[in-house]
């Protein structure tokens, strides 16, 4: 059985780029591997990831402040505060800043088995000025994610967005 869990805002690790910002504010650790959370910030033309598919989790996004961009499946959609977006595992999905402002929004891993790969994946793919694409793949696959770096000039051109 699983104990209750308290975690204040310094608790956790974040990774910090310079338009996103992801802090794992309830690891998967914490819950038996039954969820975990995160607490995401994008700046003005900030963009998570490249478009992307989860073999094993399902993605439950709160938006709190700003407007959330999100492609899920083949719906584009504007979101903003209160909305909830779900992307369930196998949905090609990713979501950017449609706001001029910043924007926040928490987001629910299930199961919480990505821990690993949020940790990880400075040490694997380097700056974000010179990322190795190849690592990020590899590093990727090994958690069922499969990227579509290709997405992320189109997001780029179409919604003035950029990766990190």
């Amino acid at each position: 059985m699983t104990a209750p869990v308290v975690r204040r805002p310094e608790d956790g690790f974040s990774l910090v780029h310079p338009r996103v910002t992801e802090r794992v504010a309830l690891p998967s650790s914490s819950t038996g591997g039954v969820t975990s959370l995160m607490d995401i910030t994008l700046a003005p033309g900030g963009l998570l990831a490249p478009v992307h598919t989860h073999r094993f989790e399902d993605e439950t996004v709160y938006v709190v402040e700003g407007a959330v961009g999100a492609l899920l499946g083949d719906q584009e959609v504007e979101a903003g505060p209160g909305t909830v977006l779900f992307a369930p595992r196998g949905a090609r999905h990713t979501f950017w800043n449609a706001d001029s402002g910043t924007t926040r929004f928490v987001m629910v891993i299930s199961p919480g088995n990505l821990d690993e790969y949020f940790a990880g994946i400075d040490d694997v793919v380097g700056p974000v000025s010179d990322p190795d694409l190849d690592a990020l793949l590899a590093h990727a696959a090994k958690f069922g994610i499969s990227l579509e770096l290709g997405s992320v000039p189109h997001l780029a051109r179409r919604h003035g967005v950029t990766l990190g």
